[in-house]
C-alpha cells in the first residue's frame, strides 16, 4: 500500500465504496448533506488548510483505501485527528484499514509533527471498532450525535501503541 495526496479525481471511485446513506453516516457522520454524496462536497470538504486528504494505491495504481488527517484546533497543530477512513469494499476484513491506519499514523508523525492522535467510530461499526484497536488505538468516552433523527454512540480514540511502525512509501 502506497499513500498519496488526495485528488479530486479519487472521488468517484471512493464515494462508490458508500452504498447506502447508513454507510455514508457511519463513514462521516452528518458531514455530507444527503446521500449519495457528491464528488464537488468532498472536495469542499477537503479545502480548508487544517485538512491533509490521502488515498492508498495498491502496487498497480488502485485506488484501494482513504482517509483524511485534520487539524481540529490551529493553536494545538501537534493533535491530529484521522476521518473519513475507507478501503474498498471488496478488500475489507483483509488488513488493509489496519495497514492505512498505522501508515497515517507514521505520515502524521514525520509530516505534521503529530505528537496526539485521536477518532471517532460510531458504536454501530464493529468492523472499524475492531481495526482501530488492533492499529493500537484505545477508548476515551463517549458521546451521542444526532444522526438522521437516531441518537448514535460515538466511541472517541486516542492512539496511545508506543511501537514504531516502518514508514511505508509516500508518493507526492
Amino acid at each position: 500500500m502506497i499513500l498519496r495526496k488526495f485528488k479530486k479525481e479519487d472521488a468517484p471511485i471512493i464515494l462508490g465504496w458508500i452504498k447506502s446513506k447508513t454507510d455514508l453516516r457511519k463513514w462521516s457522520a452528518d458531514r455530507y448533506r444527503d446521500y449519495p454524496a457528491t464528488s464537488d462536497e468532498m472536495a469542499q470538504l477537503y479545502a480548508p488548510d487544517n485538512m491533509t486528504p490521502l488515498t492508498a494505491e495498491d502496487k498497480n495504481g488502485n485506488i484501494i483505501a482513504h482517509i483524511a488527517i485534520r487539524i481540529p484546533d490551529i493553536a494545538k497543530p501537534q493533535a491530529v485527528r484521522l476521518g473519513f477512513v475507507i478501503v474498498d469494499d471488496s478488500l475489507r476484513g483483509k488488513g488493509y484499514g489496519k495497514e492505512l491506519i498505522l501508515q497515517t499514523i507514521e505520515y502524521a508523525r514525520k509530516n505534521l509533527n503529530a505528537t496526539s492522535i485521536s477518532l471517532g467510530v460510531f458504536k454501530n461499526n464493529p468492523p472499524a471498532l475492531h481495526c482501530y484497536e488492533s492499529a493500537g488505538f484505545r477508548k476515551t468516552g463517549v458521546e451521542t450525535y444526532n444522526i438522521d433523527g437516531e441518537i448514535w454512540e460515538d466511541i472517541e480514540m486516542e492512539f496511545i501503541n508506543s511501537r514504531k511502525f516502518i514508514l511505508a512509501p509516500f508518493q507526492e
